[in-house]
């Protein structure tokens, strides 16, 4: 339960009050940024170095005044302190917000350093730069003017535990032997200390060094040079080779790796287990610009991210990186996929640059101003505390998501700043598949300019392309280009290689020729698109030269549609057709599908599908001719499209058009109907929330933007490449989301560029989309106008287990049997459709599940959950329950031994709870029937209609789940309940009339009854409008538990 902190409870009253005018006034907060507080400090309410002073112990630490607060750290309990450094104390902050010192008497003179072996409160510090709580409940010090680590053992007693003699830390023996200036500590499970140290003044020890201190007391240096001297180097080497330049924190990974932060280098540095150094977050440039959205490098891997004197840092027991970016005035942070972003601070100027000062308390985190941020700690419930030269600490609540286990799995520490507990998701895109360059840009240009035609022969990644659009894979993996300005086809074979298959590269007056001869010598014009048929024979889109033409298995080219003077509709004989094609796909029998639209002035104005039978005769299959969009709900003949830019075959025969200038997909099934499958019909250009318009919700309620291209999976996922959002969308089920590109700049609109290699594919930038292709493993292929080939790996799992439909094996993921119709793991971040399993379907249907008769508070309800077909082998299932605790609480779990383990109850905020866990391939198959029932009861203050959820998803070689399915709807709560004032107002359901609760009040203030933002639970006298009286009502019992 959230506690009761009585220190900054009058703080955040009055935060509220001023967060209740600016939503009074429509200037709400952004709704799902982390909230940042100042818990600490500044109570002259001056923001500068004025703001320094020494008052405040034993009250409430927001009434307190600090001076140049430094190094922070959070105990198991709870409690953070604070290396207090001008002030010459550790002080401590309670779990009830009350500020202390438990070190240092605040004075230093001509005997700075006194106190060993007897109380830390009667100690002298001088200048303490940093703290580190451990597990073991003792705290250590770097006391930075006396040169010495000291330590506070349980029974408030000081000593030195390492420093203050003369021996240089090279020389190896005892630590109290050694002599270095110690700025920064932290200490493992073992006890094992870790110090980083450089000169200040010129009488400092001049050694820029980490040094080790193992249990037995002996020193030696883990990281830097043996003379220590500042620099850069030694990255890929033994970290006892590198330099560093002025270490000032150092942490510890879970994975017991030490993470160091490299001031002057403007670099985190990373010593892993094996004694290796390398550059884990910076490129070592000192950050004043930004692209995008956010500083230099956001988005990105944080190795090329700039960062401008990395001062502090902070490890999540996941593993995930918080950097204080100093002269940046900002915190940034590392998820366990290398890709960076920032968390709190960094706002723009209107120069361009980062702004320091103090402002933004009680708002979103991201908008907030710091001064240079120099300390940083997590606690359990993955609120981050910042230490700044404002004076003051700041709270950012919720940075990270967080479920406590029973202690550190890492070589960290649980009660450490460097390693606090946390199991949550990583909330950096870490699930993203990665994406890379196949093809493509040798000359190392990212646009136009990096075209060119060379590498056959050789690697295809040393190869350049020239428009590189339509893709395809045959049965046996090779990738085929239609390189559209190179006048060729080209292929990637299976062992990387790059070569020509058709064209000779060159064009003129009368540019069409070759037939019945070696597709090599033959005359492509402008070819836009390739389709690789099960057998063996490769069909060409030749648009320049109005045909379509096909490579037998021998090698040679011929014309089979085009070249001729009918119209589409004219039907006849393929040859006789007049067309521009511009797509092409084929089905496993031989019948060609065709996109044509005007290209230029002198093409057909069909804006049209043809259909070439396997006999060669022609009919429209849809598409009336001209430019428009008509005919949704009716036969595709009599339909009108706009640019059809691709086309392909689903696994049940159903054929999707790319609907270019509609910015719709369009699907016709086997009946000749069409329809639009995704696209809302309008441009998009924007993004909402963490995707584009639409994303996560139903495919034809989204904002496409120039749908140039698609590939269709044997599991009937489709992707689409959206030339002008500079993204793949993938729908599954009727639901869409991002799958690769679609970066927001800093305009709130989907730029182009390129970047992102070997990182997340949805943080990765692209040109225009030009092509798909699914090849067997699951990968997806994308050409784009950064001509290139790049690869989505995994995006898709595909189970070899052969084809049953129509559709033809060895298209560019176009309905093809490239490794069968076997079960697939869904889209990346998917949250679609029901698989595996299901509801109690005793009652209702059609996935909705209902109690059979209204229950009351107090009422059992059960719900089973059932396995609907057989575990995956290689996987299993997710099983995920989610419900309201405001409408029913959980009670138990009995399960059929089908899972893995035990059940796992997280918060999943907004009130929510979730209970889940995995059933294992092989324990549990469709003919078992039940795997477990979840038993809940009717909280005292429900009625009306609940809601649980049932989340699922089949594992595989990805690991990615999928989401909602079934729902089971509890409809009663008919006992007349009278609420306390405490729990009417606890909104969000964890027991305390708290900060939660005030966004939810502060989002819908001034709803009235019947319009979108009327929220009955804020209408707290019940008058129809959420106004004045329902504030004083909720402000009169903030901060109060519930009973």
């Amino acid at each position: 339960m959230t506690r009761d902190i009585k220190g900054i409870q009058m703080l955040c009253k009055l935060t509220f009050f001023l967060c209740f005018v600016l939503a009074f006034t429509g200037n709400a907060t952004t709704a799902d940024a982390p909230i940042v507080t100042t818990i600490a400090g500044g109570v002259n309410g001056k923001t500068g170095w004025e703001a320094s002073g020494f008052s405040g112990d034993g009250g409430p630490a927001s009434e307190s005044t600090v001076d140049q607060p430094y190094g922070l750290s959070v105990d198991n309990d709870g409690n953070l302190f604070i290396a207090d450094q001008q002030n010459h104390r550790i002080r401590k902050i309670d779990k009830d917000g009350n500020i202390s010192t438990i070190a240092g008497i605040g004075l230093v003179g001509f005997d700075d350093f006194a106190g060993d072996d007897g109380p830390a409160v009667d100690a002298r510090l001088f200048g303490a730069t940093d703290v580190f709580a451990h597990s073991s409940g003792e705290i250590y010090i770097a006391d930075w003017g006396n040169n010495r680590i000291r330590k506070i053992d349980t029974s408030g007693v000081i000593r030195t535990v390492a420093g203050g003699g003369t021996n240089p830390p090279s020389d190896g023996g005892s630590a109290l032997e050694a002599f270095f200036t110690p700025y920064c500590v932290a200490v493992d499970d073992d006890g094992t200390m870790y110090i980083g140290t450089y000169p200040v003044y010129d009488d400092d020890a001049p050694y820029h060094q980490i040094l080790r201190v193992d249990t037995k007391g002996s020193i030696t240096v883990f990281a830097g040079t043996a003379s220590g001297t500042a620099g850069f180097s030694g990255d890929g080497g033994p970290a006892t080779e590198a330099q560093l330049n002025e270490p000032k924190d150092v942490a510890i990974g879970p994975d017991g790796s030490i993470y160091i932060a490299d001031l002057m280098n403007h670099r985190v540095r990373k010593v892993d287990t094996d004694g290796v150094i390398t550059t884990f977050a910076g490129s070592g440039d000192a950050g004043k610009t930004k692209w995008g959205t956010n500083y230099s490098g956001d988005g990105g891997p944080a190795t090329e991210a700039e960062l401008d004197e990395v001062r502090a840092l902070a490890v999540s027991d996941k593993g995930t990186v918080y950097i204080a970016d100093s002269d940046n005035h900002c915190v940034r942070a590392v998820g366990t996929d290398g890709v960076i972003s920032t968390v709190a601070g960094g706002v723009l100027n209107d120069y361009g640059s980062t702004t320091s000062g103090f402002s933004g308390d009680g708002g979103a985190a991201t908008a907030a101003l710091f001064g240079q941020p120099y300390g940083l700690a997590l606690d359990s419930s993955g609120n981050l505390y910042i230490s700044t030269d404002n004076e003051r600490i700041r709270m950012v609540a919720g940075v990270e998501s967080t479920s406590v286990g029973d202690g550190d799995d890492g070589e960290g520490d649980d009660g450490d700043d460097d390693a606090d507990s946390d199991d949550s998701a990583d909330p950096f895109a870490g699930d993203a598949p990665i994406v890379q360059t196949i093809a493509g840009g040798v000359n190392g240009l990212t646009t136009w300019e990096a075209y060119g035609f060379e590498g056959d022969g050789g690697p295809a990644s040393e190869s350049a392309l020239d428009e590189p659009y339509g893709l395809s894979f045959d049965s046996d993996g090779n990738l085929f280009i239609a390189d559209n300005t190179n006048h060729r086809i080209r292929r990637i074979d299976t062992d990387g290689n790059i070569s020509t298959v058709a064209g000779i590269g060159e064009v003129s007056e009368g540019s069409f020729g070759g037939d019945d001869g070696p597709a090599t010598e033959a005359i492509l014009n402008y070819p836009t698109d390739v389709f690789a048929h099960h057998s063996g024979d490769i069909y060409i889109a030749d648009q320049g030269n109005g045909r379509i033409r096909k490579i037998d298995t021998s090698g040679g080219i011929s014309t089979v549609a085009g070249g001729g003077k009918n119209r589409p509709s004219d039907g006849g004989s393929a040859l006789d057709l007049s067309i521009a094609p511009y797509c092409v796909a084929v089905d496993t029998d031989g019948t060609m599908y065709i996109g044509t639209f005007p290209y230029s002035y002198e093409d057909p104005e069909y804006h049209q599908i043809v259909r070439v039978d396997s006999d060669g005769s022609v009919s429209v299959f849809a598409g009336a001719g001209t430019a428009g969009f008509d005919g949704d709900g009716g036969p595709a003949t009599e339909a009108l499209l706009n640019e059809p830019k691709d086309v392909v075959i689903g696994p049940g025969g159903s054929v999707y058009i790319a609907d270019y200038l509609n910015h719709r997909v369009r699907v016709v099934d086997s009946n000749g109907t069409i329809t639009t499958f995704a696209g809302s019909g309008e441009t998009g250009d924007y993004k909402s929330g963490n995707h584009f318009s639409g994303d996560n919700g139903p495919a034809t309620e989204a904002v496409l933007n120039g749908v140039r291209a698609l590939a269709v999976s044997d599991a009937g996922n489709v992707y689409i490449g959206e030339s002008s959002n500079y993204c793949v969308r993938g729908v599954q089920d009727g639901y869409i989301m991002t799958a690769a590109g679609g970066v927001i700049n800093e305009a709130g609109e989907t730029y182009e560029g390129f970047s992102g290699d070997g990182g997340s594919s949805i943080e990765a930038v692209f040109g225009s989309i030009y092509g798909l292709a699914l090849d067997s493993t699951g990968s997806l292929y994308i050409s784009t106008g950064n001509q290139r080939i790049r690869m989505v790996e995994g995006i898709e799992y595909f189970a070899n287990e052969g084809d049953d439909d129509d559709s033809d094996n060895g298209d560019d993921g176009e309905g093809e049997d490239e490794g069968g119709d076997g079960d697939t793991v869904a889209l990346p971040s998917g949250e679609v459709g029901p698989m595996g399993l299901d509801l109690d379907p005793t009652f209702g249907d059609q996935g909705l599940r209902q109690t059979p008769e209204n229950p009351v508070s107090g009422d059992k309800i059960e719900v089973e959950i059932f396995v609907t077909e057989g575990a995956n082998g290689e996987g299993g299932f997710l099983a995920e329950l989610t419900w309201d605790v405001q409408e029913l609480s959980y009670s138990a779990f009995s399960t059929q031994d089908v899972f893995s383990g035990a059940m796992t109850l997280e918060t999943a905020g907004d009130g929510k709870m979730t209970l889940s866990n995995v059933i294992l391939g092989g324990l549990a198959s469709k003919d078992s029937g039940s795997a477990g029932v979840a038993t809940f009861e009717v909280v005292e203050t429900f009625s009306g209609e609940a809601q649980i959820t049932l989340y699922s998803g089949k594992l595989g070689p990805n690991d990615v789940t999928i989401g909602p399915g079934a729902a089971y709807v509890v409809i009663g709560g008919n006992k007349d309940v009278s609420l306390t004032p405490q729990q009417a107002s606890d909104f969000d359901g964890d027991g305390i009339v708290g900060f939660g609760d005030f966004l939810q009040f502060a989002s819908g203030f001034g709803g009235v009854e019947g319009d979108s933002r009327y929220d009955s639970r804020l209408d707290l006298d019940k008058d129809g409008f959420v106004g004045f009286s329902d504030f004083l009502s909720f402000a009169a019992v903030f901060g109060q538990l519930v009973e």
